[in-house]
């Protein structure tokens, strides 16, 4: 497992009757994300590589609009349930954030 962080994500989006303008989501009331992910090691031309993804969901209805999808952010007093090996992944991401706010980026 492992945790992303980041100040908020940007998607293009198309607002009513207006042009398409970039959005800055991030939770509401919050400085920043917490994304859960995954990853692993890989071996390229005999050289070790970690690589990770990070966890996607559907979106959250305030937000579906922008886009179907969005990460899987994490309140940050469970960053570390999600590091630990020994919780259950399914359980801890229940806990995921969906309440969401929007700003022109």
């Amino acid at each position: 497992m492992v945790t992303a962080f980041a100040s908020g994500a940007i998607e293009l989006a198309t607002l009513e009757n207006a042009a398409a303008m970039y959005l800055r989501i991030r939770p509401e009331r919050s400085r920043m994300l917490y994304l859960a992910g995954i990853y692993h090691l890989e071996k390229h031309d005999d050289v070790i590589v970690p690589t990770f993804t990070v966890l996607t969901r559907e979106a959250s209805p305030g937000i579906s609009f922008i886009h179907d999808r969005m990460p899987v952010i994490l309140p940050p007093e469970i960053t570390t349930d999600w590091l630990d090996s020994r919780n259950d992944a399914v359980e801890v991401i229940q806990a995921a954030m969906l309440d969401m706010e929007y700003h022109p980026a």
